[in-house]
């Protein structure tokens, strides 16, 4: 038990302590209080400078306009492809992977086939296996032509036997069991090969026929079945009214020196692509004798010294070299073959490897590729 005086001492303590906790209360208060009206004095100051920084960028907007404007008559014209009359040509490229593929028994001229991709009974062992191609039952001897402009690559491997591999369009092709090849260039119905019998995982003379797309097999058109077995060429197209996204002269000459030059210097078929997907990013596949920022270096804003079809530098070579679209792309394919492991990349991927573009623009080449491809396929 607490004497009477302890008691009072308790009391006085706790007092003292109510007295502490009510004053620290209050200093916390007038604490909370002071910092309240140093936001709101801050809120007023962040609602100034916001005003005026909206009023900076409304003028900077009118001055860009104001400059654009002033500008304009001095830019070089709209570069777009041009508008070609009725009657344009086209090439049949792509129609090859399109339309009807061919099915089990149908016969292909005086030829049959016989399997096409997928599951079938292995005829050495009698197990499901895949079949990656489309056997087609022609006679050791019969020709094999070019679908279109192609590189081929002769090869042979223990159960294919000699086979012949070629890109055509972005797919790969394989013609198997062969009795011989011709490895090199040609173009649209140039014998490319003969077929045969080659190699141990044969029942008898046959083509076998491969069409690979993003490493998956596909099945075989019937029109490309008889490009290749029969050499019926599917005929150019002529556009019948509207637009078609042709080539002016100046394109043409262009278009015509990067596929020439590729040519001579035996680049492939993905790499000449390469070039014109480039080529109509940079310019249109026009020669310009300017640079796409000139307009600024006018103004004394920036240096702008690119130049010709594929804007290249002042690092590239000369003035001269440049302006000429033969010997800027000769530029261009040496810098494409100092690319390490360019063939497993994108083809924008190279493209933008070699031009070097800011970041926002690296993945505009692809855009181009279909064109690209389009234009090449015509020579």
């Amino acid at each position: 038990m607490l004497t009477e005086e302890q008691s009072k001492e308790f009391l006085e303590a706790m007092k003292g302590l109510q007295e502490g906790q009510k004053l620290t209360a209050q200093a916390l208060t007038k604490q909370l209080e002071a910092q309240y009206f140093q936001a709101k004095i801050m809120q007023r100051q962040i609602r100034r400078a916001s005003a005026v920084a909206r009023w900076y960028l409304a003028a900077a907007s009118v001055a860009v306009v104001t400059l654009v404007s002033i500008a304009q008559p001095f830019m070089p014209k709209n570069q777009s492809a041009v508008e070609v009359p009725e009657g344009q040509i086209s090439s049949p490229a792509f129609r090859y992977f399109q339309g009807e593929t061919l099915k089990k028994g149908d016969s292909l001229g005086a030829y049959q086939v016989g399997d096409i991709v997928g599951m079938r009974t292995d005829p050495f062992n009698g197990e499901q296996r895949m079949h990656n191609g489309v056997d087609i039952r022609t006679p050791s001897g019969t020709a094999l032509h070019a679908p279109g402009a192609i590189t081929v690559a002769c090869k042979e491997e223990t159960g294919m036997g000699r086979y012949a591999e070629f890109t055509f369009n972005d797919r790969r092709i394989l013609l198997g069991h062969l009795q011989s090849c011709v490895p090199g260039r040609a173009n649209t119905g140039d014998t490319i090969a003969y077929s045969g019998n080659s190699g141990k995982r044969t029942t008898g003379a046959h083509l076998h026929f491969e069409v690979w797309q993003n490493d998956q097999p596909q099945q075989v058109t019937k029109s490309l079945a008889e490009a290749v077995v029969l050499n019926q060429q599917l005929p150019n197209l002529r556009i019948n009214g509207g637009t078609y996204q042709g080539l002016s002269d100046e394109q043409n000459q262009v278009a015509s020196a990067y596929v020439s030059k590729g040519r001579e210097m035996e680049m492939s078929d993905r790499e000449i692509t390469i070039a014109l997907m480039t080529g109509l990013q940079e310019s249109g596949l026009k020669n310009l004798t300017h640079g796409d920022d000139w307009w600024f270096a006018k103004w004394g804003w920036g240096k702008s010294d690119s130049l010709g079809s594929l804007q290249q530098r002042d690092s590239w070579g000369s003035r001269e070299c440049r302006l000429d679209p033969a010997c800027a792309v000769e530029l261009f394919y040496n810098a494409m073959k100092k690319v390490p492991n360019r063939d497993a990349m994108s083809l924008n991927d190279v493209a933008a490897t070699i031009q070097r573009p800011a970041a926002q623009y690296r993945g505009h080449y692809a855009k181009h590729e279909n064109k690209a491809r389009e234009i090449l396929s015509r020579y």
